[in-house]
């Protein structure tokens, strides 16, 4: 059960944030006044939240699953404030 639990807060949460960083980034570069370190760093974030997802396997990749779950919420704020300051 541990196991259970440990899977789903820690490789499928990062996997989930992975996906939703990067698919939001590649939208995100079409928009012409979205500042472009922006939608790099997204791309890095769901690169490295996607190296720390054999964290059940291969006990190393455990490092990788705090700094990309804290790296992905830094970005979801940056872009939430950007998108919000943004005029329509």
């Amino acid at each position: 059960m541990h196991d259970l639990t440990y899977l789903f807060g820690g490789p499928a949460h990062i996997l989930t944030l992975a996906l939703f960083a990067g698919a939001t980034s590649l939208a995100l570069r079409d928009l012409a006044n979205m500042p472009h370190w922006l939608v790099r760093i997204g791309i890095a974030a769901a690169a490295l939240s996607l190296l720390g997802a054999p964290a059940l396997p291969w006990d190393p990749a455990t490092l990788l699953l705090p700094i990309a779950r804290g790296l992905v919420l830094l970005w979801i704020i940056a872009l939430s404030g950007l998108l919000a300051l943004r005029p329509s």
